[in-house]
């Protein structure tokens, strides 16, 4: 049975200080096979920034792409065309909390959502009917998070402006091989303290949450 799991959510339960790539090896030779490792965010490099959008305004010239104005943690400002419609609905809302997005900037590597097979392409400033674009407030699809593209990602409102996105949302999802016999590492736990156990690191004393309440 294959089973993902991010190297983020196995660091929850043990210390460890292994590259995504030297701990899937010392794993294999246990008898705990990795097939595959995929690094999340491997392409975008220092491109891509959190954000928060700071003005969004109606294209003087298309009806359906909105102009959002993006601190990203510089001097200076940028703004961003786009038709997402999550960004096109601040419009006309009234002033709260900015939010939060995943801002590519110029020569960012990104999936290309228009195309079945979603190749990677190099992110360039555009005039789109008229107006400059110098990046892309991206959804998740353009980032290799996901399938979805009806709208921008937002960020949660804790997500620190102009942080490398690599470093907040970049991960190493580690695919498992789990054969006949091994079902004590069909859990995160279980692989957690396998892994603890192979590594000799040290298994963190997680607080599970209380679940005598929900047993009938």
């Amino acid at each position: 049975m294959a089973l993902r799991i991010p190297l983020s959510w196995l660091q929850d339960f043990v210390d460890l200080d292994q590259s995504p790539n030297k701990l899937a090896e010392v794993l294999t030779i246990s008898g705990m096979e990795v097939e595959s490792i995929e690094h999340l965010g491997g392409n975008w490099g220092d491109y891509c920034r959190v954000g928060e959008v700071q003005k969004v305004v109606a294209h003087p010239n298309a009806d359906s792409l909105s102009i959002a104005t993006v601190d990203y943690g510089t001097d200076q400002s940028l703004e961003v065309v786009t038709g997402a419609p999550n960004i096109r609905e601040l419009e006309n809302s009234p002033r709260g909390t900015p939010p939060k997005v995943a801002l590519a900037l110029s020569g960012a590597t990104l999936v290309d959502p228009y195309h079945d097979h979603h190749p990677l392409i190099r992110l360039k400033p555009s005039k789109i009917r008229g107006i400059l674009s110098e990046g892309m407030i991206c959804s998740e699809l353009e980032l290799g998070l996901g399938e979805a593209h009806e709208g921008v990602l937002f960020l949660p409102e804790d997500a620190p402006v102009g942080r490398l996105l690599k470093d907040y949302l970049g991960d190493s999802i580690l695919e498992f091989d789990i054969k006949g016999g091994f079902a004590h590492l069909l859990s995160i736990f279980g692989l957690a303290r396998e892994t603890a156990a192979i590594t000799r690191m040290r298994l963190k004393s997680e607080k599970l949450p209380d679940l005598s309440r929900l047993i009938f």
